[in-house]
């Protein structure tokens, strides 16, 4: 599915974070961001899956403006994974990945038989099905990462978001971990910090700079 950002300006504390930014991604495709701490990647990222409304410009995923779109739909069509990210309570594997399939679920419906089956597939992809039962606080980093990689998986979306998802790993887990991203049929967008995996591994890079894409 495609991802279309045109002119987006955010602003943060009464400071312009993004200028006018832009960024397109065709379906299928691995786009990275590369640039410098504070050059605004997590920004624009935050602005594809709705964590962060723009002051102007335009997110399209799909053809179709997120900020118009019901939060329900616009989760079914971008997953985020997320620098750090820690439940805050002490889930278990398989318990994290099945939250990927609540925006495919009604208020309180409890999981079906396609949406395990669809966690199943999900834990099987990302090489995580032997830890079903371990708890997420006990994985290394780099088990981690792929856990939250299959959460986005099961919650089926065209499009996965990443922030840093090589960040802290060691070389292992993080070649291990863009080999899996570069092998799904979905549109990726990543922030990377390092320049060498971004261009061994992403279709095309797109480079911030105190807000702007240069």
């Amino acid at each position: 599915m495609r991802v279309d950002v045109e002119g987006l300006r955010v602003d943060l504390a009464g400071r312009r974070i993004l200028h006018d930014a832009a960024l397109a991604a065709a379906d299928g495709e691995f786009v990275g961001l590369v640039g410098p701490n504070g050059s605004g990647k997590t920004t624009l990222l935050r602005s594809v899956y709705r964590a962060l409304r723009p002051i102007s410009g335009v997110v399209a995923v799909g053809g179709d403006e997120v900020w118009q779109l019901p939060a329900r739909e616009a989760a079914r069509r971008t997953a985020a994974v997320l620098q750090d990210d820690v439940p805050d309570f002490e889930f278990s594997v398989r318990e994290v990945v099945e939250l990927g399939r609540v925006p495919h679920l009604g208020r309180l419906e409890r999981l079906r038989d396609d949406d395990r089956q669809a966690v199943e597939q999900a834990l099987a992809t990302a090489g995580v099905s032997h830890l079903v039962e371990r708890g997420v606080g006990t994985l290394s980093g780099g088990e981690r990462q792929r856990v939250f990689v299959a959460r986005a998986l099961a919650q089926a979306t065209p499009v996965i978001v990443l922030d840093e998802p090589a960040n802290h790993l060691d070389i292992r887990a993080q070649v291990e971990l863009l080999e899996l991203l570069r092998s799904l049929p979905v549109t990726v967008l990543a922030a990377l910090h390092d320049l060498n995996l971004a261009a061994a591994y992403c279709d095309r890079v797109l480079v911030l700079a105190a807000g702007r894409v240069v």
